[in-house]
């Protein structure tokens, strides 16, 4: 509890979006296709290959220095909580924040958030084969605020939408290679503005554990008419209750770091990349 109580004491009540479901994915730089042992929502396949299941809180901060961070207070902050998480081997279902931005120009300003409410199912399809799908649904808020013609004017409205994503998994020995499809059918909704169709993404990677203790692995994602993105990791395990991990993402030359540590029955995660701390905390049901 003492872990627990400092590590939530680098949060700061400030808010930050586009956080993912877990804090081993940023610190493992986004190179999570064909990972496992953790909830990984982006190849809902994984879930297939956990041991057990778990509730998981995660939070995000963005400091400002390592002053800022050392110096903030020992209670807790849930208002940086960023996704909450209630999974089993082969079903996950989660909360996540996915974008939460104010967007301010001389005569305009905007604010929207996005909710994402997700089912995700997971099963062996064949021997050593496995496959998943998540359902996905978005609560838009949006708001701008603009001066038009000297006229001030402001525009509210909510928005509903859904997602579809599908995952797979071969693992055979120490490799596991996976694929996954992001938003092969979505669509938002407005009360005033046109449908937005989510872009269509698609991810491979590979994972190599050659050793109990060592693993890398390497990964390339593509959204639609965009260009590959390319990221690589590695995490070594020295004891059986401590694990440590890097990544590294080309296509925006950022790296990620984190720790994991595991105490009775929780994991404590925190990771850092591109000025941000990311920490999740999963209490694992026996």
């Amino acid at each position: 509890m003492f872990i627990f109580l400092f590590l939530i004491s680098l949060i700061n009540p400030s808010e930050f979006g586009g956080l993912p479901a877990d804090a081993s994915v940023p610190g493992l730089a986004y190179s999570v296709v064909a990972r496992y042992g953790f909830p990984n929502i982006d190849n809902v396949s994984a879930l297939s290959l956990l041991m057990r299941g778990g509730v998981a809180l995660t939070f995000g901060y963005v400091p400002q220095s390592i002053r800022d961070i050392l110096n903030y207070g020992t209670h807790m902050k849930f208002r940086n909580l960023t996704a909450i998480s209630l999974y089993s081997k082969n079903a996950a279902f989660y909360y996540r924040l996915i974008n939460r931005k104010e967007v301010k120009t001389t005569n305009r300003e905007v604010e929207y958030s996005i909710d994402e409410f997700s089912l995700a199912i997971s099963d062996m399809l064949y021997y050593n084969l496995y496959g998943g799908l998540r359902l996905g649904y978005y609560f838009v808020r949006f708001g701008e605020a603009l001066i038009k013609d000297g006229i001030p004017e402001v525009n509210l409205d909510t928005g509903n939408g859904f997602s579809v994503d599908l995952g797979m998994i071969y693992k055979i020995k120490g490799i596991c290679v996976g694929v996954s499809l992001k938003n092969v059918l979505s669509g938002i909704y407005y009360s005033k503005f046109s449908k937005d169709v989510l872009n269509l993404s698609g991810g491979a990677g590979i994972n190599v554990e050659p050793l109990k203790f060592f693993s890398f692995s390497l990964d390339g994602f593509i959204e639609k008419n965009g260009k590959p993105n390319y990221s690589s990791a590695l995490r070594i395990t020295p004891l059986k209750w401590i694990g440590i991990f890097a990544g590294y993402t080309f296509s925006d030359k950022s790296y990620g770091i984190g720790m994991e540590l595991h105490y009775k029955s929780s994991d404590f995660v925190i990771s850092y990349r591109k000025k941000a701390v990311f920490v999740t905390w999963r209490y694992i049901l026996q």
